[in-house]
């Protein structure tokens, strides 16, 4: 997979383009890890598909506001359980309603307790 750093789009190894549709080069992309850090309860860490954290992390964006960080690996250890549970959950839905879900999601759930 490659890894657009300016929109967070991820695109297909095999695709041929010289430009993300944000209009961001492909050499100034890199290529993505498979996988992704999740924190997990205890203070342990765990691990996603790159693919599963990125469908979490456009959630993210929406909701709250793009933060690289989180999927470029250098804040906090990755989502949480029960965000990536509740950002997934809201995925489901259309956009418009993604912080209500996520919300939905979160409420009474201990899933990082």
């Amino acid at each position: 997979m490659i890894f657009c750093h300016q929109c967070f789009k991820l695109w297909s190894d095999d695709i041929d383009f010289s430009h993300c549709d944000c209009g961001q080069a492909v050499d100034q992309m890199s290529a993505t890890p498979e996988i992704h850090p999740v924190q997990l309860v205890g203070g342990k860490s765990g691990t996603v598909r790159v693919e599963v954290a990125m469908a979490a992390y456009e959630v993210y964006c929406k909701v709250f506001a793009p933060q690289p960080a989180m999927v470029t690996g250098r804040c906090r250890g990755g989502f949480g359980t029960g965000e990536l549970v509740a950002m997934l959950y809201a995925r489901a839905f259309p956009r418009n309603e993604w912080r209500k879900r996520f919300d939905e999601a979160i409420e009474n759930s201990r899933l990082d307790r």
